[in-house]
């Protein structure tokens, strides 16, 4: 059938898998990173700081405020001391004013003028 815009066949789909061996690549990293310390190797220097920022990037960061750290275990621990002390003073206060009033209410009326 005949038409006057020209129509495009569609693309084919050409999917080649690849397969990457971690192991294997963080071995061979391991192997050239021990050679260029020990002057057998003629890598870049440009490859060195590569492969530093992609371990850099994997690493978990180091830090005392997080949670699991010594910082917050130490706000956790002083946060629990600070609420037991609050409770122990609301619970004295008002163990206080019972005992008042159960004098209060103990005293005769010509006790209570003196």
């Amino acid at each position: 059938m005949p038409s006057f815009f020209k129509t495009e066949k569609p693309k084919g789909f050409h999917f080649e898998p690849r397969f990457y061996d971690e192991r294997k690549d963080n071995m061979e990293q391991r192997v050239k990173r021990i050679k260029a310390e020990l002057g057998m190797g003629d890598e870049p220097a440009g490859a060195q700081i590569r492969g530093a920022f992609r371990e850099a990037r994997r690493a978990k960061p180091q830090n005392i405020f997080t949670s699991t750290g010594l910082m917050g275990k130490i706000i956790r621990l002083a946060s629990v001391a600070l609420i037991a002390a609050m409770l122990y003073l609301i619970f004295q206060a008002v163990g206080t004013m019972i005992l008042l009033r159960e004098r209060q209410k103990s005293l005769s009326p010509i006790e209570l003028a003196e």
